[in-house]
């Protein structure tokens, strides 16, 4: 496993030379930083596992720091600590929208520093599950990147991604061919993603056939279609010859009967908290289901999004700056 990365961000020296010495003995590779754009700039290319901020930093104090690392895409997960002169409750900055995953207060002992930093780590590590088949993030990481959104009241599309008939397909080719079909349709939305201009893009991989992107608002419809457009061209490649040539699978039903099932398709459905106020990932998920089980009402491939609207959030977007007088 590559050695964890901690920056520290101080201006005092001797605080500097106090974590330094603690967390390399510990085996981390440490970092420093001794002004707030120092800090920015450092998170941003060498993307440590964890920074320790102090608040008293020369041209950008540590509050300014914190904010800006939480709006960016690429660092607002990253845990912060931060280095106090004077207490200060955590609840009380997150209400200000300055989240800290943890606090020390100076003069501080250096075991409880360590201590600190080695449960932020070990609480990171434990989220970061990938899925054994894509290697994409499961769950919880996707939960825990809702969540943050919603706490820092961004508004993004959520695109929920599933393949209908692949149940037929597994039981008729076997599992290692539809696992080949689960990597390959991660391939694609792999690709999809990163030809766009934007780094705020989260990928998972719930299991089975369900994926979910996690995009800005603008993003979602374009990301389903093109995923539709790949998908749809390349699906072909998983049947044989005959199969393909009749556009489909032949099998018995549990009567006997022949029956045939259609290649494989992709609906995508679309969610956003632009015009609807969602406050947890399972209301959603609800909302997400629910269309999936729409688009699959259509016959092929379809991109699906939720019409519905708060009264209150189209109001809002509506209303236009009345002129001072």
């Amino acid at each position: 496993m590559d050695t964890e990365r901690v920056l520290i961000a101080s201006a005092d020296s001797r605080t500097n030379q106090v974590l330094v010495y603690k967390l390399t003995n510990a085996g981390y590779r440490v970092h420093t930083a001794v002004s707030g754009e120092e800090v920015v700039e450092k998170t941003l290319s060498i993307q440590p596992d964890l920074i320790l901020l102090s608040i008293a930093l020369p041209d950008k104090d540590g509050f300014e720091v914190c904010a800006e690392l939480r709006q960016n895409p690429l660092t607002r997960r990253t845990p912060v600590i931060a280095l106090l002169d004077a207490d200060l409750e955590l609840q009380e900055l997150a209400e200000k929208g300055l989240r800290f995953d943890g606090k020390i207060v100076k003069p501080f002992n250096p075991q409880d520093a360590l201590l600190m930093v080695h449960g932020l780590l070990a609480q990171r590590r434990s989220m970061k599950t990938v899925n054994r088949l894509t290697g994409l993030p499961e769950k919880i990481q996707y939960e825990e990147e809702i969540r943050e959104r919603f706490e820092l009241g961004v508004l993004f599309h959520l695109l929920f991604v599933d393949i209908e008939y692949f149940t037929i397909y597994n039981k008729y080719y076997g599992f290692d061919a539809g696992d080949e079909v689960i990597k390959a349709t991660a391939r694609i939305l792999e690709e999809v993603v990163a030809s766009l201009d934007t780094d705020d893009v989260f990928l998972a991989h719930l299991g089975g056939d369900n994926f979910r992107i996690l995009l800005p608002l603008g993003y979602g419809e374009r990301v389903g279609r093109e995923i539709i457009k790949k998908f749809d061209e390349g699906v072909g490649q998983f049947y044989m010859e005959h199969d393909r040539e009749r556009g489909g699978i032949v099998v018995k039903n549990r009567r006997g009967a022949l029956e045939q099932w259609p290649l494989m398709t992709i609906a995508v459905a679309q969610v956003s908290n632009e015009f609807r106020t969602f406050r947890h990932p399972l209301e959603m998920e609800l909302v997400g289901d629910e269309l999936l089980m729409y688009a699959k009402t259509m016959p092929g491939s379809n991109f699906v999004y939720d019409r519905r609207r708060d009264p209150d959030k189209v109001e809002s977007k509506n209303e236009q700056p009345k002129n001072e007088q």
